[in-house]
């Protein structure tokens, strides 16, 4: 009797309208999202939307089904971006943002609707996976990429769960959530059938058990050094629009930044960090490093607190030809060009200066997609208030500073979200991760914070102590477990030391890349060559 209540229950639910169910995953994914503590809710936050389109014939109807609860999903947890004061047009560009964003998550579910009209229900959400993880490594791999929304990062809050991250990276996370609503799903779909039900509920406990057993692996084979560095964080809390504006001179800044440098003095740290974009408002020049004024005064203050200087700063390369430039060059009107630059460099008073250049930009912000590869694109170029055109030089090169015993990965603001990049660092032998960002463009949402949360998983990927200084917003030191110490609080000044381990240790997942993402495009490929020659189209 009970059990038929249950079920009568359970049957209601999937009865509900299937707009009311796929507004119910949209709510369902942005309340588990960083920084609220919700992330538990993630791994049941799919299961209305796969009622909603379980049964449906029409592609276009489970088209709009999945986009409309993605497209609750990216405003629920990306709203922040609408903060940032935009010109003009840019406005516009900003809304375009969250369909772009929702139209990326629904491609995987067009492939499943196409697989499944193929082969039936069943067999289709088994390979959906696949589909999904294959969706979320291509946003490491394009211009157009966007992995803010990849669902391993929702459980980055929780460190202690993620620790399996070594051997799969994010997207292993992303894996767990999404095979765990699939078989919730199939558990209430069968849930008259005793023992379909059962064997449900067993495959889940052997997902779990596996990721435990990951996981109490990975604390076992985490090695750790003993040679430790003090590294001080400088969070100065410039406004980004003032800076960029010109309404706190450059002067001004390097005034606020000297300062708080020279309070920490007495403390002898080992490697001070300032934030992205520190050194903005003058014409640095890339390749002149060692004789602008601007990096000489550095210097100096290197040599006074005997410790090198890790700053972002916008730089500028100037060609004297139009034959060396590239498209995203601008002319100064003499026959000359530039390039812009939004880089990180190691300043010390007893070695020479090391740059290096952002590689993965904010789509349209900093940089128009394909903008090599496709020359009309160029004309799109549009600015933040105050800020220059988007089109910083990307390169794809990435460097270490060198420093003394000190191998320093230099990760710009964005390029934190794309482990598959940063794991480059450690094929140079990277033994420290810094982060520097400039998050004061978005207010005091929940932006920042979630950019501050996804670090852990980074540090659990690599199993590298990470120290991380923000314009403003939240600046704060990781170890390789991915436990964050005290933080920064948003719009104030903050000075923080602490002592950071040079690790040498390289993770499964840092030798050997992204096997899951590979293995899910390979998958995929291969389910729609054998389904496209495949005459069955009937849905079951």
């Amino acid at each position: 009797m009970m059990s038929n209540l249950k079920f009568k229950k359970i049957n209601y639910l999937t009865n509900l309208n299937p707009w009311l169910l796929s507004i119910l995953t949209g709510i369902l994914l942005s309340i588990s999202w960083p920084p609220i503590p919700l992330a538990p809710l993630l791994f049941i936050a799919f299961v209305p939307l796969f009622f909603a389109i379980h049964d449906q014939k029409k592609f276009w109807r489970i088209i709009l089904y999945w986009f409309t609860a993605m497209l609750i999903f990216s405003v629920g947890t990306m709203y922040w971006i609408y903060n940032a004061s935009f010109i003009g047009v840019d406005r516009f560009i900003v809304l375009c943002a969250f369909p772009v964003s929702a139209f990326l998550l629904t491609l995987p579910a067009a492939g499943f609707v196409y697989i499944r009209k193929k082969i039936g229900l069943k067999k289709g959400m088994l390979l959906f996976p696949a589909l999904w993880i294959a969706g979320e490594y291509l946003h490491y791999l394009t211009d157009m990429g966007w992995p803010w929304l990849n669902l391993g990062f929702g459980l980055s809050q929780y460190p202690s769960i993620i620790q399996f991250y070594e051997f799969t990276g994010v997207l292993g996370g992303s894996l767990w959530i999404f095979l765990t609503n699939i078989i919730f799903f199939f558990v209430f779909y069968n849930w008259k059938k005793k023992d379909a039900r059962r064997k449900n509920i067993f495959v889940l406990f052997i997902i779990s058990a596996l990721v435990i057993l990951l996981s109490m692996f990975s604390n076992i084979s985490s090695d750790v050094s003993k040679n430790k560095i003090k590294v001080a964080i400088i969070q100065a809390n410039i406004n980004p629009y003032e800076q960029a504006s010109g309404e706190i001179s450059y002067k001004e800044i390097l005034k606020k930044y000297t300062s708080l440098t020279k309070s920490i003095k007495k403390h002898n740290p080992d490697l001070i960090v300032w934030a992205e974009a520190a050194l903005q408002g003058e014409n640095i020049l890339i390749d002149h490093l060692e004789t602008d004024p601007h990096i000489i005064k550095l210097k100096e203050l290197s040599k006074e607190l005997d410790a090198p200087i890790l700053t972002g700063f916008i730089g500028f390369k100037v060609h004297n030809s139009k034959a060396t430039t590239s498209k995203s060059s601008t002319p100064i009107g003499d026959g000359t060009y530039y390039d812009s630059y939004t880089a990180a460099m190691l300043v010390a008073h007893d070695a020479p200066t090391m740059y290096h250049s952002k590689s993965r930009m904010v789509m349209f912000m900093e940089r128009v997609p394909f903008l090599e590869k496709l020359p009309f694109v160029s004309e799109l170029n549009f600015k933040i208030e105050g800020n220059e055109r988007a089109n910083f030089i990307k390169t794809n090169n990435p460097k270490v500073f060198r420093y003394k015993e000190m191998i320093l990965a230099p990760i710009i603001c964005i390029e934190s979200i794309y482990p598959d990049y940063i794991r480059e660092f450690t094929n140079l032998d990277a033994n420290l991760f810094i982060i520097i960002a400039n998050e004061g463009w978005c207010g005091n949402a929940s932006g920042y914070q979630q950019h501050a949360y996804y670090a852990n998983s980074i540090a659990v990927q690599f199993r590298k102590d990470i120290a991380r200084c923000a314009n403003t917003g939240r600046s704060l030191f990781i170890d390789s477990d991915g436990n964050a110490s005290a933080h920064s609080e948003w719009w104030k000044e903050a000075v923080m030391i602490k002592e950071l381990t040079l690790s040498d240790n390289k993770t499964f997942y840092a030798l050997y890349g992204e096997i899951l993402g590979s293995l899910a495009i390979i998958i995929s490929i291969c389910c729609f060559l054998l389904t496209s020659i495949k005459k069955n189209y009937t849905i079951r």
